[in-house]
């Protein structure tokens, strides 16, 4: 694999593209809050935890 230089990125002359949202598209908001969001997965990833584990404690227990 051969690279290829093709110079500097300049942000002036050639910035990134900026689409605007298509008729009907959902924008992805990023979490403002990181401390909520992380207490949030804790609680998504417990309730999982229970839902795979408890049927298989039950089965041991009888």
């Amino acid at each position: 694999m051969k690279i290829k230089y093709m110079g500097k990125l300049d942000p002036e002359t050639n910035p990134l593209p900026t689409n605007k949202l298509k008729e009907g598209a959902i924008r992805f908001n990023e979490p403002t809050d990181r401390k909520k969001q992380n207490i949030q997965t804790s609680i998504v990833t417990f309730i999982i935890i229970c839902i795979m584990f408890v049927p298989e404690y039950l089965n041991v227990l009888f």
